[in-house]
């Protein structure tokens, strides 16, 4: 089967560069870059103008975090549909405009072009003193996760299925503004020894670490961390637990090894440890003493039989 991470294995053997959240280069430059669309990404049944800029602003400069790095310009290509109001426009802008300069980015420049859906496409360049890669996690490291596994896909699906949002606020608002964990990057990156962004995943992500860093990882679903909201839906939608966290994608969340002992939060934002490295390939699911293999089964944009 022909599918997304066909395309991208396809590739990093094509370029061989490719390989982390960023494109990265001796002198600490950072770059990644982003695509968005209407209906893929966000839609504009429950999102507003301002959190379609708040998401895809907080996405892009995800990747930097996720690099130990801190965004310095952004490139903002915007795909410009018929329907769209000249103040619906500004209020993307003045909103993308509010988050540069709350995080201290440049705007620095970008295209606009004539497109049926709304869309966007964010390109970030960064610095990082010392960049952290996927492929450096060591035997004997500890896998940690920030925040709530399935958190954001709790929230979008509690929207499109009308559920009680007071009984998902916590969820929905991570879907529509999943801000970066800056303030534990900031804290901790001096510890950490491999790294990535949870966007496509916990299945998905741990491979590319334990793929990147040719080790065996080795997860406790015990130790996931799963909100209250995430249980309630499951249980309305007759969802199994335990493929709705290891499918769900796009939190944000900082998925990271480290040999050094870590604080259980850091700013409130929870801090938990859900697994080890070990010697040898692949990705485990310790569950109830039974450990099975966990194939990268996340979101795929791309699915051709």
């Amino acid at each position: 089967m022909w599918n997304e991470i066909s395309a991208i294995n396809f590739l990093k053997r094509l370029f061989k560069k490719i390989g982390d959240d960023c494109a990265y280069y001796p002198d600490g430059t950072l770059i990644t870059t982003d695509a968005f669309l209407e209906d893929v990404h966000f839609s504009l049944k429950y999102f507003s103008f301002s959190q379609i800029a708040k998401k895809t602003f907080y996405a892009t400069i995800s990747d930097i975090y996720a690099m130990a790095g801190k965004p310095q310009e952004l490139f903002i290509a915007f795909l410009y549909p018929p329907y769209l109001k000249e103040g619906d426009f500004k209020k993307i802008y003045y909103t993308y405009k509010k988050l540069a300069e709350r995080y201290s980015v440049t705007i620095a420049g970008g295209d606009i072009i004539k497109s049926e859906k709304l869309g966007m496409v964010l390109t970030c360049l960064g610095k990082s003193k010392k960049v952290i890669k996927r492929s450096t996690a060591q035997i004997g490291d500890r896998v940690y996760v920030t925040g709530y596994l399935g958190l954001s896909e709790t929230g979008r699906l509690a929207l499109i299925n009308n559920l009680d949002k007071k009984r998902f606020r916590f969820s929905i608002k991570r879907h529509l503004e999943p801000e970066p964990r800056v303030a534990v990057i900031e804290k901790i990156k001096n510890k950490i020894n491999a790294l990535i962004d949870t966007s496509d995943g916990l299945a998905t992500d741990t491979n590319h670490l334990a793929y990147e860093s040719k080790v065996k990882i080795i997860l406790f679903f015990e130790k996931l961390p799963i909100a209250d909201e995430t249980y309630l839906l499951c249980e309305k939608l007759n969802l199994a637990i335990e493929d709705f966290i290891l499918k769900s994608g796009e939190d944000f969340e900082l998925l990271f090894t480290t040999n050094e002992g870590l604080p259980k939060e850091i700013k409130k934002i929870k801090i938990s440890e859900i697994g080890e490295v070990k010697k040898g390939k692949g990705v485990y699911l310790l569950k109830e003493k039974k450990l099975k293999k966990i194939l990268p089964i996340g979101y795929q944009h791309i699915i051709n039989k």
